[in-house]
C-alpha cells in the first residue's frame, strides 16, 4: 500500500468512527426522553424484545445503554488509531448536543401525559362499543358458525374490560378484535366480503 492509500483510509476510519459516536449520541437521547410517559414509541429493531419484556422503561434503559456503548467504542477505535481523545471529544461533543436537542425538540411533540392518553383510548373503544351496540354485525354467507361466536365471544372480552376501567386491557381487547375483523374479509375482491359491515 502506498502511503496517501494508508492516509485515506485513516481518514475514513476517522469518518466511520465520528458516525458510530453521533448514532449511538441519538440513540442514547432518544433513549433519555423515554423516561417520560409518551403516547407513542419508536423502537430500534435490536431494542425490540426488550421493548415488549420491560415496557417503556426497559426501553429507554436498553437505548441510553446502547448509545453510550456505540459512543465508547467510537472513541476507544478513535484512540487506537493514535489519534488524540481530546480532538475526539471536541470533535463528537458539539453535534453530539446539536443532536440531543434536536430529539428533544422532535419527541415534545409525542409527550403527553398517560391520563390523558388513557382517556382518549377509552372514548375511542366506547365509541365503537356504542356503534356495534347499536345494530347487528352481518356476516357474509362464506364465514363459518365459529367465526360468528368468536366474534361475539370478543365482544363480551371488549365489554368486560371496559367495565373494569382498565384502559391498557381494554386497548389489548379492542385491538385483538379489530384483527379478527381484518382477518375475516382477506379477499377485497370478494363483493360479499365487502359487504361484511355493522349495520
Amino acid at each position: 500500500m502506498t502511503v496517501e492509500t494508508n492516509k485515506s483510509q485513516a481518514f475514513l476510519e476517522s469518518v466511520k468512527n465520528l458516525a458510530i459516536a453521533l448514532v449511538g449520541t441519538g440513540i442514547a437521547g432518544k433513549g433519555i426522553t423515554y423516561f417520560t410517559p409518551h403516547f407513542s414509541y419508536d423502537v430500534p429493531r435490536i431494542l425490540l424484545p426488550v421493548y415488549e419484556v420491560f415496557g417503556p422503561a426497559g426501553l429507554a434503559v436498553g437505548m441510553v445503554v446502547l448509545g453510550v456503548l456505540l459512543a465508547a467504542c467510537s472513541f476507544f477505535r478513535w484512540v487506537g488509531s493514535k489519534r488524540k481523545p481530546l480532538q475526539w471529544i471536541l470533535i463528537v461533543g458539539i453535534p453530539a448536543l446539536l443532536i440531543v436537542a434536536a430529539v428533544y425538540a422532535t419527541s415534545a411533540e409525542k409527550k403527553q401525559e398517560p391520563s390523558k392518553a388513557n382517556s382518549r383510548q377509552e372514548l375511542a373503544i366506547s365509541a365503537n362499543i356504542e356503534a356495534a351496540a347499536s345494530g347487528t354485525v352481518i356476516f357474509p354467507s362464506s364465514f363459518s358458525w365459529e367465526s360468528k361466536q368468536q366474534y361475539d365471544q370478543l365482544i363480551k372480552n371488549l365489554d368486560a374490560a371496559i367495565q373494569e376501567k382498565d384502559p391498557s386491557k381494554s386497548w389489548v381487547t379492542y385491538n385483538k378484535l379489530n384483527i379478527f375483523i381484518a382477518g375475516l374479509k382477506p379477499d377485497q375482491s370478494d363483493p360479499e366480503q365487502l359487504q361484511f359491515i355493522i349495520a
